[in-house]
């Protein structure tokens, strides 16, 4: 006999069924904003920007069912927690979906121009990206604090990336006065990649105070006592 399952229970369920259909439908925008870039498909490019009022609806639909839930169950310790961080997680996934659309509609304007000289750069910055994203979802699914502690050390992977593309592209437009509108672009499309990495790593924060009943946002994972 399957043991009984309360109103509360249920409810946090559904909860994190909405959270986690709103992290792949985000982790497909940020695929196919950078296959977008990579491919100079504008119709593709498109599509991420025209859909991110979706991913803005879910946020809206977890806020509501997360405030409900706190109004009606009073959860308490990890429950209330759990509650807390799913909303916490909610506004970054937006936040990312804002940043592959951003990525998205700086494409655009480039799918017509020349291609610029940082595909081997690009292509080795994506990846750490990716993976960081990949984590995250990750994290959430298996509700793991420990991965969400390592995100916080891939990040310095991103920045770091982040750095040299940044050195390289200035050089370019020092020497290529012509280009620095494109060149721009390129650049804060990589910039909005490194802030991808920047959200994908408060989700892991938002994991860890959900399961150990530490904020880690400001102190860096420093206090590791169990709640």
């Amino acid at each position: 006999m399957a043991p009984a399952r309360n109103l509360t229970t249920e409810r946090l369920d559904a909860l994190r069924h909405k959270l986690l259909a709103m992290l792949a439908t985000v982790e497909q925008a940020i695929d196919s904003c950078i296959e977008a870039y990579c491919q100079r498909d504008e119709a593709k490019a498109w599509t991420v920007a025209a859909h991110d009022h979706a991913i803005n609806e879910m946020e809206t639909c977890i806020d509501e069912m997360g405030m409900r839930l706190l109004a009606r169950e009073g959860p308490l310790a990890q429950d209330l927690r759990t509650v807390l961080a799913t909303m916490r997680i909610a506004n970054d996934i937006e936040r990312m979906a804002d940043e592959a659309a951003n990525i998205a509609e700086r494409t655009m304007p480039l799918v017509a121009l020349p291609p610029l000289p940082f595909d081997d750069d690009f292509k080795a910055f994506v990846p750490l990206v990716r993976n960081m994203v990949h984590q995250a979802v990750q994290c959430v699914v298996d509700m793991d604090p420990d991965l969400g502690r390592r995100l916080a050390e891939l990040d310095e992977g991103v920045d770091c990336g982040l750095r040299q593309l940044t050195l390289r592209v200035v050089q370019y437009m020092k020497s290529n006065p012509d280009k620095i509108e494109a060149a721009l672009s390129f650049l804060i499309i990589c910039r909005r990649l490194e802030r991808i990495g920047d959200l994908s790593t408060n989700i892991g924060e938002s994991v860890f105070f959900a399961v150990r009943g530490v904020n880690a946002k400001h102190s860096h994972f420093d206090d590791d006592e169990p709640a």
